[in-house]
């Protein structure tokens, strides 16, 4: 009954009006059935797709996605509360399709082509280096059946074109087979070293065999121009075989007739077939493709990388690097050399957060081919490497070179903007960036530096000092959350959040342990897919070994209104925020809600006291509850168009009346965005008595006299 229930679960929450929605903004979802979903990142101009498939027995997946996705993707299927995978199906073993194998643990059965393992263990995939439970545990090499939540899965092997370890999936039940890269959403497909393009044709052919004539055809990516909803009907599959034996016949002739790649290109020869286009995969590119594979002899080579990894694990990136130039100039025809290896060699560190080997490897391969094709993309990862290194010039110059070779790269042209303004950053040392302790007068924090003749409108310390969030705000961006680090003693130039994503995030908070951070955003909702346009909802992203992790909403409990934001956590978790209910005294007010078993509860409104008919805004709460401070607008008491007000604690749980915290922090404009250093140390605000906004502080002694005052 329990698998039944968790059955029914799932179809609750993919269901939607239409076929696609959004999943915590981060995949597009395309409901196959009531029991099976696609999921589909962006990347760029093509998608990958991976399968979700749910029912009595549990929940089975088709691809785990890119590593950069899949802690996203592991997050997702947690949220849908129905365990842990029984089953984990890998199409091929390219990196974008298994990068989420491990986070699984090693409870999911994984099975594969049976030449997957070796992959995994050779050439650039080497260094990669993946954990156990990235491999799979059964391998097949021809066909193989499994009958899961009662559909029967038939596996069978089509390996040879684009990837020599290649299979197709089909619930033959439900007639949906995904076919792996073999058709590519039927746009021109890319390559792999294993592969060959004279085998695509056929295995496309092959496919019209094994599948009913009723079957919706899933492929690992999808191309811009069909959308990443596409599914492809079984009749599309002889025109796509005819399509590859016609584009690899006129190369044929083209080439007989003495013609170069070049020439074919300038006469267009496959203008005729652009419609295939609409993917990462060009008619040009298709023009390479076919041309290599008639004209590069197809040989088999010992693997570079078995002596490369070697070197590198007992001496060390350089060595390495100067062993793989040796062997080229002396073995070139016992290895399987190729001008994509040290880059590829590269990206495998830079992910495994091998950042000074990476680099290593990366200006290898520019100095080895300097020629290659991809070598704007080559300098562009040096710069990513060089920029987590902290070496920003050599930085700088590696993204200008990006740039140089591929103008239309706007993933180095960004880079290179946000290199060169951090090389006017200064050296900033010590606690709070440096900066020189205020007295009880308020001062601009860190001027010129964080606080800009732009706008700031609040900030945050994490709780070990290191790291320091703000918020920014122009007419052009809207707000958007930037973060500052120390790094070797020295604090980093900003840059913007991982979490802070173009919804209008805003108002940060972080937990008492530096595990979580929380924030406003007008993302959309789970199950939606438009941007809010009024009012914001409280989302939080967990502490990951390589910064924050995929955001998460927070749910609908503390999210229950049209207007929540300005979180603020205790010491013991609850949370206060403000927002706007039916049920308020005023405008805006604030609510508390508790943390029970690691639950949310239902909020509750701080009441008279606290609130009022006027607008209760920005809240913030000691760690021990003691005291709050609430921004509000329109007291007769006020300074300006909104001043900052502090309540106590009392010995019967019950607050004390608002007190206005008097000139030393309020001014005639609006003053707002209250936060007090974890440390206890220092008051932090917002104010508009300069303009748009400043970051201010004072030391939080005031809160001190405020409280001897009362208590007098």
């Amino acid at each position: 009954m329990d698998t039944l229930i968790r059955a029914l679960i799932f179809c609750l929450l993919t269901s939607a009006a239409s076929l696609t929605a959004g999943a915590d903004d981060h995949f597009q979802l395309t409901q196959l059935a009531p029991d099976l979903l696609m999921l589909s990142t962006d990347q760029g101009s093509y998608s990958n797709n991976s399968l979700v498939f749910t029912g009595p027995d549990g929940l089975l997946l088709v691809d785990t996605h890119h590593g950069d996705d899949a802690e996203a993707f592991r997050v997702y299927i947690e949220s849908l509360g129905l365990g842990k995978p029984s089953y984990i199906i890998n199409t091929h073993r390219h990196v974008e399709h298994i990068g989420g194998n491990h986070l699984f643990g090693p409870d999911p059965i994984v099975i594969a082509h049976d030449l997957f393992a070796g992959k995994l263990r050779s050439g650039t995939f080497l260094f990669a280096e993946y954990p156990p439970a990235a491999f799979p545990d059964i391998t097949f090499t021809d066909t193989l059946e499994i009958t899961f939540n009662n559909e029967v899965i038939r596996l069978v092997n089509i390996g040879g074109s684009h990837d020599d370890n290649e299979i197709l999936v089909h619930f033959t039940k439900h007639g949906i087979a995904h076919t792996s890269s073999v058709v590519n959403g039927f746009n021109f497909p890319s390559v792999d070293g294993a592969g060959d393009v004279l085998q695509f044709e056929a295995m496309t052919r092959r496919l019209m065999t094994l599948l009913p004539h009723d079957v919706r055809i899933v492929s690992g990516h999808n191309g811009q121009a069909t959308g990443y909803d596409f599914v492809g009907r079984w009749d599309q599959l002889p025109a796509y075989a005819d399509m590859m034996r016609d584009t690899v016949g006129i190369v044929r002739q083209e080439l007989a007739a003495g013609k170069s790649q070049q020439d074919m290109e300038a006469a267009g020869i496959f203008n005729a077939y652009e419609q295939y286009a609409g993917s990462y995969v060009s008619t040009n590119d298709w023009i390479n493709y076919v041309v290599d594979a008639l004209t590069v002899p197809r040989e088999t080579r010992a693997d570079i990388g078995q002596p490369i990894y070697k070197v590198w694990k007992q001496d060390g990136a350089e060595a390495a690097v100067a062993h793989y130039q040796k062997l080229l100039n002396t073995h070139q025809d016992e290895y399987d050399f190729n001008p994509y290896m040290l880059m590829g060699i590269g990206s495998k560190l830079y992910a495994n957060e091998h950042y000074e080997d990476a680099v290593i490897f990366l200006k290898g391969s520019t100095d080895v081919y300097p020629e290659s094709e991809y070598g704007y993309y080559t300098h562009y990862l040096a710069a990513r490497g060089l920029q987590k290194l902290g070496r920003n010039e050599e930085a700088i110059a590696e993204s200008r070179e990006s740039v140089r070779l591929n103008g239309d790269f706007e993933n180095a042209a960004s880079l290179l903007i946000e290199l060169t303004a951090a090389a006017e950053w200064p050296v900033l040392k010590g606690p709070y960036l440096g900066q020189k302790p205020p007295g009880i007068t308020s001062e601009i924090f860190a001027p010129d530096i964080i606080s800009t003749a732009g706008s700031e409108i609040n900030s945050v310390f994490t709780p070990d000092g290191n790291e320091f969030y703000f918020t920014t705000w122009t007419e052009e961006t809207g707000t958007k959350i930037m973060f500052t680090r120390q790094v070797d003693g020295k604090w980093i130039a900003p840059a913007v959040a991982s979490f802070s994503k173009g919804y209008g995030e805003v108002d940060m908070a972080v937990s008492y342990d530096g595990q979580r951070i929380f924030f406003g955003t007008r993302r959309p909702r789970p199950g939606e897919t438009e941007m809010r346009k009024e009012g914001f909802d409280i989302w939080f992203a967990d502490r990951s070994k390589t910064g924050w992790g995929e955001e998460q909403y927070l749910g609908p409990v503390v999210n229950s209104g049209n207007h929540q934001v300005y979180p603020t956590v205790t010491r013991n978790g609850t949370l206060y925020f403000q927002a706007k209910r039916a049920q308020g005294y005023g405008k805006a007010d604030i609510y508390r809600s508790r943390l029970v078993n690691g639950v949310y509860q239902t909020p509750q409104n701080l009441g008279p006291v606290i609130n009022s008919e006027k607008y209760e805004g920005d809240v913030f709460i000691a760690d021990d509850e003691s005291y709050l401070v609430v921004s509000i607008s329109g007291r007769e008491d006020s300074y300006g168009s909104g001043d900052l007000y502090i309540s106590f604690a009392q010995e019967d749980g019950s607050w004390s009346p608002l007190k206005n915290m008097g000139s030393t922090v309020n001014s005639d404009k609006r003053d707002f965005c209250p936060m007090v250093t974890p440390d206890g140390s220092y008051f932090f605000f917002t104010s508009k008595r300069l303009g748009e906004g400043d970051i201010y502080w004072i030391d939080a002694k005031i809160i001190d006299q405020l409280r001897t005052a009362e208590s007098q």
